[in-house]
């Protein structure tokens, strides 16, 4: 007689049954989530997140005297930090896929990597800064504390910096869309057409600041100089906004 092989019993029939059911549902939903539409529409809705813990990061610090002696003092930087270290892994990744072919992945990820270099920037200069506090006897003597400051204020810049970058970033998406896109690329064209005005633009402006210094009793001292050109050009161009 022809051998049918083991007979399954019902329970085993159902186990297989809801088994192969799950895998059938875990197979579409991993379908779904790694397609492109997906992952656009992921990436984005977490860089907007990404955005507004920024942004909220910023506003407490405008309110909040935040001591730089404590790295993770407030959960609210741990998260910024952990998500833009995020962003340094992500760009070293795809770097191992290529074999660290840096001209490559700058010709492809130039935005990534400035945004990566800034974020970069800021937290190490911030990390230096809180090492210098573990030391306070350190800062008995003036180069040290020259230097805790110079370290302070890049860190804040390029911290800032970073949350402006990151902001222009966001036009990246509009560049999708068929009515938005077209706007990011007037307003592209129009920022390289104000550039190339603005350097015509100085040349008046500092013609007239000097001209008016000139005329001036009293001549300025050579501290002064740089801000009597930009004050008297500014002032008298565009008006004085605070006249009190």
């Amino acid at each position: 007689s022809f051998d049918r092989g083991p007979k399954c019993s019902a329970e085993e029939l159902t186990f297989h049954k809801s088994t192969g059911k799950w895998t059938r549902k875990w197979e579409n939903l991993k379908k779904f989530y790694s397609s492109p539409c997906s992952n656009f529409c992921l990436h984005t809705s977490f860089y907007f997140l990404y955005i507004i813990l920024y942004a909220v990061v910023l506003v407490s610090q405008a309110k909040h005297e935040i001591h730089h002696e404590y790295l993770f003092s407030y959960y609210k930087e741990a998260i910024l930090v952990f998500w833009q270290l995020s962003f340094i892994a992500d760009m070293l990744y795809e770097l191992s896929k290529i074999e660290f072919k840096w001209k490559t992945y700058l010709k492809n990820h130039l935005t990534d990597f400035t945004h990566n270099v800034l974020n970069f920037l800021w937290i190490i200069l911030f990390i230096l800064s809180g090492f210098l506090r573990v030391f306070p006897f350190a800062f008995d003597y003036d180069p040290i504390r020259i230097l805790w400051a110079i370290l302070i204020v890049l860190s804040s810049f390029f911290f800032y910096v970073s949350f402006i970058f990151s902001s222009i970033r966001i036009l990246r998406v509009f560049d999708a869309h068929s009515f938005f896109g077209s706007i990011v690329v007037m307003m592209k064209k129009m920022a390289q057409t104000l550039f190339s005005f603005l350097i015509i633009f100085f040349v008046f402006w500092f013609t007239y600041a000097v001209v008016v210094i000139a005329l001036l009793e009293t001549t300025p001292s050579i501290e002064t100089v740089v801000w009597n050109i930009f004050s008297n050009g500014a002032f008298e161009i565009f008006g004085d906004m605070n006249p009190d």
